[in-house]
């Protein structure tokens, strides 16, 4: 048997690399579509995601599918979180366990730690606790001055908006408020449906494979 079994007929192998990564990307959404379906996960966002456990959140690359308001395609990118995250020497849990005290900007650390590129496997050593009051019982600006309903009445919940003035650049484009709204989510729901952060290289690499056993796999399947 000679590989590849379908030789290009164009004579690049380069492109036949290239049309196969792209047939792999248009391919993927169906996938996921499928294996949300076989898990019965019916939603919109069933092409372009799938559920995940909020604990797997800081250890996952990809964006946040999910707004206070719904299920969204504009929600926060996860590298923005964890440069979030390391800037105030906070993890996810600890955001999870007390979020009233979070919330409020007066637990911003008066030294923010790097905030990285936000990348899982940054070499990180942080510094406190993202700047909890000392105290357990230490009453916040935020709780202290809740309205009737209990909502926290703070100027810049979360201290997004601090965060992104105080950082170098921009944290992938994100606002304060799409931080804020996925914090609120994030803090709030045991599983979040995200978007995978998958590089094109992946599909590059899969269409090397192809192109070196079967070849040229868009002219294969049209000829």
């Amino acid at each position: 048997m000679t590989l590849p079994l379908e030789p290009t007929r164009i004579g690049a192998f380069s492109f036949t690399i290239l049309t196969n990564a792209v047939l792999v990307a248009v391919a993927l959404p169906v996938v996921l579509a499928i294996r949300n379906a076989a898990a019965g996960r019916i939603a919109p966002v069933m092409f372009v995601g799938w559920p995940v456990s909020w604990e797997q959140v800081p250890e996952t690359h990809g964006r946040l599918l999910e707004t206070p308001t719904g299920l969204s395609r504009g929600g926060l990118d996860l590298d923005a979180l964890r440069m979030y995250l390391r800037w105030r020497g906070l993890s996810l849990a600890q955001l999870r366990d007390a979020p009233e005290r979070y919330r409020d900007p007066a637990t911003l650390p008066d030294e923010p730690n790097p905030p990285t590129d936000g990348a899982v496997t940054a070499d990180v050593d942080l510094r406190g606790d993202g700047g909890a009051l000392e105290g357990a019982e230490t009453e916040t600006a935020a709780t202290a001055a809740a309205d009737s309903q209990g909502a926290p009445a703070v100027d810049d919940p979360w201290g997004a908006e601090a965060f992104l003035d105080d950082i170098e650049g921009s944290a992938y484009g994100t606002t304060p408020e799409a931080l804020r709204d996925g914090l609120e989510v994030l803090h709030e729901n045991e599983t979040v449906w995200i978007s995978p952060g998958t590089p094109f290289l992946v599909p590059i690499f899969a269409g090397l494979v192809i192109a070196l056993i079967y070849g040229d796999l868009l002219l294969g399947t049209l000829l």
